[in-house]
């Protein structure tokens, strides 16, 4: 079933966890495996062993918590949606709908991934920020909450100049640049970043929001793909950030090592 097989992979692989120490089997809450536990995918499915969406989510989210997931719920209901390819909300008004095998083997992937401590974005490859959705890959960092701040400040900021030119360094995802696009719709905005596959990520995120026509796009260091002496109303960066003394491997999260 659809435990089992996950629990087979959570013993047998040695997949690091999401906390620094790897939870034994009666914390992750596993049961002793029989030696031929049936996979997700087996048919016939006996009535007993029907996986819905309810019993998918009461599984998962225990699982999940066991390995340091600080949002466990959370994480079971996004992958369980990218899994079913439905909205959120529909997980609830279709709580006792059997899961199709691929759905299911989907989920399992999508499960095992994010127990070895894989964010969930990067997973089902967008996130929502500032009440905007932005396509990430591997090749930016996840936009994250706090980072809000920065745009409402900014906003407030903005809110009294006529035509404010905005430089938005390390642009990542875009977030940034295109969250003061949307909301500054005044604003002349310039976004750098060190990474060609960083820009073609932002230019597809600035499409989806209808601002590209509003955005400079700039690959290069810092301020070196700049005109020299051209100047900015505001300029916005949040960069990636470790302080000297943290960049051990006994302080980094897995998240930071892997991924950040």
């Amino acid at each position: 079933g659809f435990a089992s097989d996950l629990s087979r992979h959570a013993l047998a692989s040695g997949s690091r966890s999401l906390r620094h120490s790897e939870p034994d089997a009666s914390a992750c809450g596993l049961k002793r495996l029989q030696p031929k536990a049936r996979r997700m995918s087996d048919t016939p499915t006996p009535a007993g062993d029907v996986w819905t969406v309810r019993r998918i989510l009461e599984w998962t989210v225990p699982h999940l918590k066991s390995h340091g997931s600080e949002s466990p719920r959370l994480d079971a209901e996004i992958l369980l949606a990218h899994a079913r390819g439905c909205p959120r909300i529909q997980l609830y008004t279709n709580y006792d709908e059997p899961l199709t095998d691929t759905q299911r083997a989907t989920m399992r992937d999508l499960v095992k991934r994010r127990a070895a401590a894989e964010p969930v974005a990067y997973l089902v490859g967008h996130r929502e920020f500032f009440g905007l959705d932005f396509q990430v890959t591997k090749d930016v960092l996840i936009p994250r909450p706090d980072t809000e701040t920065l745009i409402v400040e900014a906003i407030e900021t903005l809110k009294p100049q006529a035509t404010p030119r905005v430089l938005d360094l390390g642009t990542g995802s875009g977030c940034i640049a295109i969250s003061l696009a949307v909301n500054c719709p005044n604003a002349i905005v310039t976004a750098v970043d060190l990474l060609p596959a960083a820009i073609d990520i932002a230019r597809a995120n600035a499409e989806k929001h209808s601002v590209a026509d509003r955005i400079r796009w700039f690959c290069g260091d810092l301020f070196a793909p700049l005109a020299s002496g051209e100047q900015f109303e505001l300029i916005a960066s949040n960069p990636p950030y470790i302080r000297s003394e943290e960049h051990t491997f006994e302080l980094q999260s897995p998240y930071v090592i892997s991924y950040a």
